[in-house]
């Protein structure tokens, strides 16, 4: 097993500006709709485009609707963003949809949590997977967990056999630590392997999966048990048995996370987070965090971006269509205080373009996003709808954004030169020298030819004659001036005359 750590120091950091040598795109807003009942918490964690671009499908959770404190929600809407039906699952207690899946048959697939009601005094939380129709009704669900332990899933991915691979936590039940969570289930939802880490007493907790087509698999999440400091970001590959091929730590001396991952064009990883770092007054500063990683663990590249005086994180990230990136996540003053922020990157992580959006109450936030089109995007995750001096009111979020090639205004190639700036007034310009014309010149030239019928005209097959000797003479008839031969074709020229009288002698 081989971890590594990645320091503050050698991350690099990229201001809200495009980067030199990047594209330049304008993101906008094609349509905002907020989903929920007034007076009620509702989320959206995750959402997917259906084949065929027929619209889209979000997972969460639900005040406004069901049977319990919350319930999972999915809600099918249509291209447009309008509500087609919206389906509860859950009981008493708190539960809820993390992630949502296309399924290679069809269907459809979440995981979250689902909590069992046991007494007054205590709730055991499962792993929920349920796999659903296009219309929302259920094929199979599963809980795993049990009465001793408190589970959670928040990611889950299709591996190359058709089966699932979910991401999650586990704590035995009263304790506050939590271990990271992985299980493989078979295409009928059956438990086929399931693995743990973590160390007793510290937490740590797997919040993204990714599988490849070759069967490797991708973790991603936070650690305090292999990490250099408080929590550390990691990335886990392993193989379709779970075993581990490598392990990599990341972070400074603060807590830092990542919360997403993709497949990389080379086979390695591409993750998304955050990076936390404390300023000299002791405050402490967020940042989104992006890493690059090669299929042997090794960093191809990794960034941070953020502004000093804001808290950025990048909660889902997505590689895109042109070969580049693009992660969702929030931006604001503080963790509480924020915006959902989208930012377009190229393939080696430079900034092309980004965009905020959010309303004047704190809390809204980008929880996923994905790409619907060469130029257009969605993204799913929370408003913050509370109306002034009302009791909190959240909804969940859908945003469709546009992209296109930012106009860029180049500079003129020379700049213009200042006025000149006298003390007092500036005395009267020094005339210009009168420029001197220079005289113009001419040539003389004709045709040298055998006129064989002696009438001064060239006619048809009386041909012109070469080498024939010439001289210019002046106006005097006798001072010759220059001499030349005629061409191949009888032809002769004088040329840089000056003006004057000239005489042709042969």
């Amino acid at each position: 097993m081989r971890r590594e750590s990645i320091l503050a120091f050698i991350l690099l950091t990229c201001a809200l500006a495009t980067v030199a040598g990047a594209a330049a795109v304008d993101l906008s807003v094609v349509w905002n709709k907020t989903y929920g009942k007034p007076g009620a918490n509702d989320s959206a964690y995750s959402i997917i485009q259906i084949p065929g671009d027929r619209g889209y499908v979000f997972s969460g959770e639900t005040e406004s609707f069901g049977a319990g404190e919350a319930d999972a929600w999915v809600v099918d809407l249509s291209r447009s963003g309008d509500e087609r039906w919206n389906r509860t699952y859950g009981d008493r207690g708190m539960d809820t949809a993390r992630s949502v899946i296309n399924t290679s048959d069809g269907n459809y697939l979440f995981v979250g949590a689902f909590t069992y009601i046991m007494g007054e005094d205590r709730k055991d939380t499962d792993v929920l997977v349920v796999k659903f129709s296009p219309t929302g009704d259920i094929i199979w669900n599963e809980t795993f967990g049990g009465p001793e332990d408190n589970a959670t899933a928040y990611a889950v991915a299709e591996t190359a056999d058709r089966g699932y691979i979910v991401a999650g936590k586990t704590a035995f039940w009263g304790e506050p630590d939590t271990d990271a969570l992985v299980i493989k289930l078979n295409r009928s939802g059956s438990e086929e392997w399931s693995r743990t880490f973590g160390e007793p007493g510290l937490n740590d907790t797997a919040y993204a999966v990714v599988a490849a087509p070759s069967g490797d698999i991708g973790i991603a999440g936070s650690t305090e048990s292999f990490g250099a400091f408080a929590a550390d970001a990691f990335v886990q590959k392993i193989d379709s048995s779970g075993n581990e091929t490598w392990n990599v730590t990341f972070g400074g001396a603060e807590n830092d996370t990542a919360r997403s991952i993709v497949l990389a064009p080379d086979g390695g990883f591409v993750f998304a987070g955050s990076y936390m770092s404390r300023t000299a007054s002791g405050r402490t500063d967020d940042d989104a965090l992006v890493v690059r990683m090669r299929p042997d663990g090794k960093v191809a590249w990794n960034w941070t971006y953020g502004n000093a005086d804001e808290n950025e994180s990048a909660e889902s990230i997505i590689a895109t269509r042109d070969g580049g990136y693009l992660f969702a996540g929030r931006t604001g003053e503080s963790p509480l205080d924020n915006d959902a922020w989208i930012v377009k990157l190229d393939g080696e992580g430079a900034v092309e373009g980004d965009l905020t959006i959010g309303g004047r109450n704190p809390g809204d936030r980008a929880a996923s996003v994905i790409q619907t089109t060469a130029s257009e995007y969605v993204f799913a995750g929370t408003f913050n709808s509370t109306k002034k001096g009302g009791t909190p009111d959240t909804d969940a979020w859908v945003v469709k954004l546009a992209t296109k090639p930012k106009t860029v205004i180049k500079p003129p190639a020379k700049p213009p030169k200042p006025p000149n700036v006298c003390p007092g007034q500036c005395p009267p310009p020094t005339p210009k020298p009168p420029v001197t014309q220079k005289p113009q010149t001419g040539s003389i030239g004709d045709l040298v030819w055998n006129d064989t019928n002696k009438n001064g005209i060239q006619d048809k097959g009386e041909n012109g004659i070469k080498g024939v000797g010439v001289e210019l003479l002046g106006s005097d008839g006798k001072t010759v001036v220059k001499q030349t031969k005629t061409d191949s074709r009888g032809t002769y020229l004088f040329s840089g005359l000056q003006p004057g009288e000239y005489y042709i002698e042969f």
